[in-house]
């Protein structure tokens, strides 16, 4: 019912920082997430729940997310919210982190590409995620 303004203070704080500096403290909240992820994502065994994990934790982050199975053995996260979407406007390295933690969160052998992109003017943002060609685990 009231507003909140975290973006606010996130941008104030941003703000302060070099390019550098902002570029440092994005990594390590890249890496405290994926650390975060890893830990419930990593008890799935198939790409499927892994990717359901992944999509309950944006949910909770409020993404809105949802996954679909595509025909073959493609599956595409859409987040229907961007949770950051003033902070990206002003640094845009954010988004770059986004597909950065999908990426180490579901492994080397998983290709992650970005479909439609928010700040790029799509209505939402969606990642393609499916097995590296030749892998036998789905």
């Amino acid at each position: 019912m009231f507003p909140r303004r975290y973006d606010a203070l996130a941008l104030d704080l941003l703000d302060e920082l070099s390019p550098e500096d902002v570029a440092a403290a994005l990594s390590r909240r890249n890496d405290k997430q994926v650390a975060q992820y890893e830990v419930t994502v990593a008890r799935r065994a198939d790409l499927p729940g892994q990717v359901a994990e992944v999509t309950r934790l944006r949910d909770l982050a409020g993404y809105q997310a949802e996954w679909t199975a595509t025909d073959g053995d493609a599956l595409v996260l859409t987040e229907n919210n961007c949770a950051i979407h003033r902070v990206a406007e002003h640094h845009p390295a954010v988004c770059a982190m986004e597909l950065s933690l999908l990426q180490r969160v579901l492994g080397p052998e998983v290709e992650v590409t970005r479909l439609a992109h928010a700040m790029a003017g799509d209505p939402v943002c969606a990642y393609c995620i499916r097995p590296v060609a030749g892998d036998a685990h789905p």
